[in-house]
């Protein structure tokens, strides 16, 4: 099939017919580039400048959907729903042809007409909403492209405010973001459709519900901190006994060391006690070094738990 589409496919995009100045040509052409990116899908049946050019007469094609009586308006119909089903508008926004997308759904908007058949609207919508849904960053000039249609007076149809409610409905959490930048409105929202200001509304509770939710979430580690300082100063908080042992004996309040030194100091007075008293103390023959033995080992003894 691609074989015996590639001479046609090469003389489509010849110059002297892409830049014809014959507009029902430009229209011909579209038919055919629609129905070969159809038969090629999912690959592009030329490379990217090539299909950019391709883009803007497919583009070009939709500004006069309105005109019913033109011979090739059953033939614009045909392309609008082969670009939705196959949904090129994802290769455009691939290529970032954003100004041919703006185009498009200016010309959506303006031509959408009673008299068109519901595949028309369904195929509109399809490709817009495929627009906004697919885009990384929306375009600065898309949202108020769609806001416009909704304001309650202006010089789009009732079936063009229904396309803008629908489309705006169905990506409203894609558009909330957007919606809550207030330059992008003019006016209040009184000055338009109910179901704008359904979503802006919508987004300013989503937005309180987010600052509620950050303000309990930066309380939340202050109350654990909180609640582990009670603790450690539970544990440091010395119990009823030793503050009981600590009115009995001022030494107790002190360093360590020094109350080491006070125990060996009573530890001390005892043993002269004993000593005055002679009940503990062996009698030793005249000229016996043990007595002195002894009592340098107990200063020895003493020096050694002072250092401790």
């Amino acid at each position: 099939m691609r074989k015996s589409l590639s001479p046609l496919q090469k003389a489509l995009i010849a110059e002297k017919f892409v830049k014809h100045s014959d507009f029902n040509v430009h229209v011909a052409l579209a038919s055919c580039f629609s129905e070969l990116t159809r038969t090629t899908a999912p690959d592009a049946p030329y490379d990217d400048e090539q299909m950019k050019v391709v883009f803007g007469l497919i583009v070009s094609s939709f500004k006069n959907l309105d005109d019913k009586p033109c011979q090739w308006h059953l033939k614009r119909i045909k392309i609008l729903e082969t670009v939705a089903k196959v949904k090129l508008c994802r290769l455009m926004l691939d290529l970032e042809c954003y100004d041919l997308i703006l185009d498009m759904f200016q010309y959506f908007l303006k031509t959408i007409s009673e008299h068109h058949p519901k595949t028309v609207f369904l195929s509109m919508e399809t490709i817009m909403i495929l627009c906004l849904k697919e885009v990384e960053v929306i375009p600065r000039e898309l949202l108020p492209t769609i806001l416009n249609s909704l304001k309650k007076d202006n010089e789009f149809s009732p079936i063009a405010r229904k396309l803008g409610e629908t489309v705006l409905k169905r990506c409203a959490t894609t558009l909330k973001p957007y919606l809550q930048q207030a330059e992008k409105i003019s006016g209040t929202l009184d000055d338009y459709s109910e179901v704008l200001a359904s979503v802006c509304r919508d987004a300013s509770d989503d937005l309180t519900q987010n600052d509620v939710h950050d303000c309990k979430s930066a309380e939340e580690p202050v109350e654990e901190s909180a609640h582990v300082d009670t603790e450690i100063t539970k544990e440091a908080t010395p119990p009823q006994e030793d503050n009981a042992a600590g009115d009995r004996s001022p030494k107790s309040v002190m360093s360590n060391d020094i109350a080491q030194a006070g125990e060996d100091d009573s530890l001390v007075d005892s043993t002269s006690l004993k000593k005055q008293d002679g009940t503990d103390s062996p009698v030793l023959p005249e000229g016996n070094e043990e007595p002195d033995d002894l009592d340098t080992e107990k200063v020895d003894s003493k020096e050694q738990k002072l250092e401790r």
